[in-house]
């Protein structure tokens, strides 16, 4: 296969200090994340997920190892691939003030975009909530809210949406609905969705799952 563009984990290893302790995160671990595919790593609680996301992501620097960045074919900084990923997190972080349309369209307006509002009604429907537009967070159930926070994640069609226990807040049937979501949304765009989560239902919908055991990462799938 052709990669245009992806995120390439070089021999990374990370770990933290506590006091006078070094808490070992992951070693040499060695991870290619590919446009257009959907990624599960799962894990327990302090497993490190959400450290190896934040690497990914660019928002952090790798202990040891590298983290290269390529879009169309091209070496990028992890500034310039900041620009186009986008995020999904347990918690909403939807504006209180504000409707469901205008939390969708913020992301587009605060690009400029014209046809922001245009944009966010098509993806209200999209996500079945038309007729919530109107509606602020506080009128919204938490599936709701999460369905919001996941099209405000794709609605600019990123390269990537990294999502941290997207489900973790939500009942079983919820989640299972979110998580088909989450799918259905990367498809749409054919943007790469990486998933983190200690969920096994949720890491088993990925077409590509790693597990985070041990400081090592492997191959679940």
């Amino acid at each position: 296969m052709t990669r245009n563009t992806y995120i390439d984990l070089s021999n990374v290893g990370h770990y933290f200090e506590s006091g006078d302790q070094t808490i070992h995160l992951f070693d040499d671990l060695n991870l290619t994340l590919n446009r257009k595919e959907v990624t599960s790593i799962v894990g327990s609680s302090g497993a490190g997920k959400s450290s190896l996301l934040s690497l990914a992501a660019g928002l952090e620097e790798p202990k040891l190892g590298t983290v290269t960045f390529v879009k169309d074919k091209e070496k990028v900084s992890a500034e310039d691939y900041r620009q186009n990923i986008g995020f999904i997190f347990q918690q909403f972080h939807l504006l209180p003030e504000m409707d469901a349309l205008n939390n969708l369209a913020l992301p587009m307006r605060l690009k400029g975009m014209d046809s922001a509002f245009e944009e966010a009604a098509e993806w209200l429907s999209f996500i079945g909530l038309s007729d919530r537009a109107g509606h602020k967070p506080s009128q919204l159930s938490g599936g709701e809210q999460q369905r919001i926070a996941i099209a405000r994640a794709f609605i600019s069609e990123p390269d990537y949406i990294f999502a941290d226990e997207p489900t973790g807040n939500l009942d079983v049937s919820t989640a299972a609905s979110i998580s088909d979501l989450m799918l259905d949304c990367a498809e749409e765009t054919g943007c790469g969705l990486v998933l983190v989560t200690h969920s096994r239902q949720l890491a088993e919908k990925a077409s590509i799952q790693f597990e985070l055991v041990n400081n090592r990462l492997e191959c679940a799938a």
